[in-house]
């Protein structure tokens, strides 16, 4: 069969690291010397760190500046009769509940509260349910254009066949 769509499975590597627990402890180290001592500058460097802490927690790991947290694995690709995922074949007819969930692209720029932040394009993920069992891949999308085809194939395939979903598409 001809080939619709490909695409990179990603495999979630380690998970980024969180600063706040230590920029809390720098602040309760802080403000307990304060306490103790409110005359003394001792409480001074501990808050400085803490705000040093959640200002590089904020503004870079919560940005998307830093690294991908994983790695591109084997590949993802459609076909109009069955789905290759990581070397496994599952035919459309025995797949149940299958739901495509489209959310970015890799260099996709989303604005939150307190900065614009660059993804990676690995939020996206395909479920289903094949012979009992429940499956879940996150997937990588490398371009708008690949988005774009994605979510195209898609609402063509759901016109054809009722058991797959778009859950949600984010341009």
């Amino acid at each position: 069969m001809d080939t619709l769509f490909q695409t990179r499975v990603y495999v979630p590597g380690r998970s980024k690291p969180d600063l706040f627990p230590y920029g809390l402890l720098s602040l309760l180290c802080g403000l307990i010397l304060y306490v103790l001592m409110p005359d003394e500058w001792f409480s001074v460097p501990f808050i400085l760190i803490c705000a040093g802490l959640l200002y590089f927690q904020r503004y870079y790991f919560d940005s998307g500046k830093q690294e991908l947290y994983g790695y591109l694995g084997r590949y993802l690709t459609l076909k109009s009769d069955c789905i290759f995922i990581d070397g496994m074949k599952y035919p459309i007819e025995e797949i149940e509940n299958l739901e495509i969930d489209i959310n970015d692209y890799d260099g996709m720029e989303r604005l939150s509260a307190y900065t614009v932040s660059t993804v990676r394009g690995v939020n996206n993920f395909v479920r289903f349910k094949y012979q009992g069992k429940k499956y879940e891949f996150p997937f990588y999308l490398g371009s708008a254009n690949h988005q774009k085809d994605l979510k195209a194939l898609v609402q063509t395939f759901s016109k054809d066949q009722h058991h797959l979903k778009l859950i949600t598409c984010k341009s």
